[in-house]
């Protein structure tokens, strides 16, 4: 697992624990659950822009399932002023004045043939080539001919 991959999964318990307050908080955990439990391990090991987009859900739930002003305003200042991951290492934060991150899109619908299945076959493809080669090379020279 990768520490991106620890993040999200620790936004995804704390969206599906958290108790619901209001129907628009419902409606926004219902949807993260539709997504989250959809996405494939390469987006949550390595497509960099889902942990921003999870940090702006996870801003959009609280306020969501914020009952009064003084709850909204919490919410506010937390993702405002809360310790980021950025600032755990020690890197400049990257927080929008909202709180928010700059907002990818998440990732699309996968295609038929995604990038990582092109480059297996491709590599399968190399390996059948060459092992053609060898048998012609090495192999075939020393069986038997037939008649």
């Amino acid at each position: 697992m990768s520490e991106q991959s620890d993040n999200l999964d620790a936004i995804d318990r704390y969206i599906k624990t958290t108790p619901i307050k209001t129907p628009a908080a419902s409606k926004l955990r219902d949807a993260w659950i539709k997504y989250y439990d959809a996405t494939g391990w390469y987006d949550r090991n390595w497509y960099s822009p889902l942990y921003d987009w999870a940090r702006n859900r996870k801003h959009e739930f609280n306020l969501a399932n914020a009952v009064t002003e003084a709850d909204k305003a919490a919410a506010v200042l937390q993702a405002k002023k809360g310790l980021s991951t950025e600032e755990l290492k020690g890197e400049p934060d990257r927080r929008l004045a909202s709180g928010n991150y700059v907002d990818p899109p998440p990732p699309g619908k996968e295609p038929f043939f995604p990038t990582r299945v092109k480059v297996a076959a491709g590599i399968a493809a190399v390996a059948a080539v060459g092992l053609t080669v060898l048998k012609k090379l090495y192999i075939d020279p020393f069986l038997p001919k037939r008649r």
